[in-house]
């Protein structure tokens, strides 16, 4: 018998969607922003820009983008932390 896992917003899984690196749809639908996940992709599209996935000054302009855009579509946004693993 297979052991289904309850839907944990926080937790990223094989059920999640991505939609490009860094920005996700889980099952219920929401979208997840990953901004060290976003930046590095950033790096590898975009390498003489200087960006930096672990640049505190990044990694905001990444959140305050997503925030402009959001507010702009009339989207609530919830900030949670996401349970993260090294592998």
């Amino acid at each position: 018998m297979t052991e289904k896992h309850a839907y944990d917003p926080a937790r990223r899984d094989a059920s999640w969607q991505m939609i490009q690196p860094g920005l996700y749809v889980d099952p219920a639908g929401h979208g997840h922003v990953f901004p060290d996940e976003v930046l590095a992709y950033m790096q590898v599209i975009y390498p003489d820009a200087g960006f930096h996935a672990t640049d505190p000054e990044d990694l905001k302009l990444v959140m305050k983008v997503a925030r402009d855009l959001f507010h702009n579509h009339k989207v609530d946004v919830q900030l949670i932390h996401h349970h993260r693993t090294k592998h």
